[in-house]
């Protein structure tokens, strides 16, 4: 690629916890990607990982926001060609038109779907519908050495397992074929049911049979900790007209914003109370449409701007049933003990299928949001302990610390993902501050 495409810039991980300065080029035409030049580099999307996947000190940052086209369209099977630079929200918006919908969408509208893969992002329902490399048919991806490559899961499975999961480390995903789904409405009958617990909330996710089910949960160490909501949905049959998508966008930068973070115990205390209240007191039912219920942190982006330039910290583990009450009881002891900056809290029943480095097989995901600080270090240090104690795995997207020695021992498929990768790649021309600290 052209020496005067490059230029430096500083990127920040969306929790805010790493920065870095490095090489950065935003490639529009593919003749572009023909001429790249002998270097590290690394794939880059919106910039929604935690984890700072798509930018490192040793590589350079390609932005594939350009390459943003639908490109194909079989009606008669219901897939789609698109650009990987596209963002699910264009995607959507193309489906929904046409009745159609993509099964499983990330928590942020704007995640391109080189990024839905490269993280194989889950929804609302990852118990049902699975993630989303579930939906994936093909994907074309690009390296230096050894140029275009189409690969799916019949016509090179290994790859196409690598690629999905694997953080952008296999090369540039180009395009992809995404099977969608006939859409059942677009208005959600939204529910709100009061638990007591987390483990409560676990035992009405074991038996929901809604369209989609998850909860959200004050961490507030006390008597109050683990009191939260369990959020189901069901399509309105019949339901569909054109729905509204209207949210502020956010990245990066613009989540902080603010100078200071306004969350403290104090105003998480309040922001929690208020936020139970509502929903599940004055208003346990109500109809959204499908944006507002895919994706709720685009539309309340309060709260993650809040967090100020300090970020957050986040993390994410995948328990199965056996273990995932015992970890619950442990986390409520460490927070009376601790009473580390919690924030809050949320559980999803998941099940997931890929040979990558995202989480795979049956359980529950825990997901816990900290204020950051010593406190929210020393939390997550023992974190990481109980996870390997009790056979979890982490959301390597969703947590911006997690070295060497906790990723080979709790990513399932960390051994054959790195042999396998080796071998595919041995001069290793793509990492990332992510692989670099995993160790990969």
């Amino acid at each position: 690629m052209d020496n005067s495409l490059q230029r430096r810039t500083e990127f920040v991980s969306f929790d805010g916890s790493i920065r870095l300065t490095t090489v950065h080029q935003r490639p529009d035409r593919f003749r572009h990607l023909d001429n790249i030049l002998d270097r590290k580099l690394i794939a880059r999307g919106g910039g929604y990982a935690y984890s700072a996947a798509s930018f490192g000190g040793k590589s350079c940052a390609l932005e594939m926001t350009a390459f943003d086209r639908l490109l194909e369209f079989d009606p008669a099977k219901s897939v789609l060609k698109v650009e990987a630079g596209a963002r699910i929200i264009d995607v959507l918006k193309w489906a929904t038109r046409r009745g159609l919908q993509v099964p499983v969408v990330p928590g942020y509208p704007l995640v391109t779907i080189g990024g839905c893969i490269a993280a194989d992002v889950h929804g609302k329902n990852p118990w049902r519908d699975g993630t989303f490399a579930d939906w994936v048919r093909a994907v074309t991806i690009f390296h230096p050495d050894k140029g275009y490559l189409s690969v799916s899961s019949a016509s090179n499975p290994a790859l196409f397992e690598m690629t999905c999961g694997g953080f952008g480390l296999t090369g540039v995903i180009v395009d992809a074929t995404l099977e969608l789904t006939t859409l059942p409405a677009t208005e959600v009958d939204l529910m709100f049911q009061a638990v007591r617990s987390l483990t409560e909330a676990v035992e009405r996710l074991e038996s929901s049979t809604e369209d989609f089910c998850y909860s959200w949960h004050d961490t507030a160490p006390g008597k109050s900790f683990g009191r939260g909501l369990v959020v189901s949905g069901r399509w309105i049959p019949g339901e569909h007209g054109d729905p509204l998508f209207r949210y502020r966008p956010m990245n990066a930068w613009t989540r902080a914003a603010l100078p200071i973070s306004l969350w403290n115990s104090l105003t998480v205390s309040c922001a929690n109370e208020l936020f139970y209240q509502i929903n599940g007191r004055w208003k346990r039912r109500r109809r959204i449409n499908l944006f507002d219920a895919a994706f709720p942190l685009a539309t309340n982006g309060a709260y993650l701007a809040g967090f100020g330039r300090a970020g957050l910290r986040e993390f994410q583990i995948l328990l199965d049933s056996a273990r995932v009450r015992p970890f619950i009881h442990t986390l409520e002891q460490l927070a009376r003990r601790e009473r580390p900056p919690l924030v809050m809290a949320s559980v999803k029943r998941f099940q997931g299928r890929q040979r990558s480095l995202s989480p795979t097989g049956a359980g529950y995901l825990i997901a816990v949001d900290l204020l950051p600080g010593k406190a929210a270090d020393r939390l997550m240090a023992q974190i990481d302990g109980l996870m390997l104690d009790m056979d979890g795995q982490p959301n390597l997207s969703k947590d911006s610390r997690i070295g060497f020695e906790v990723a080979t021992r709790s990513i399932r498929h960390y051994a054959t993902f790195a042999e396998g990768l080796r071998q595919y790649d041995p001069s290793r021309r793509f990492c990332s501050e992510l692989s670099e600290r995993i160790g990969l």
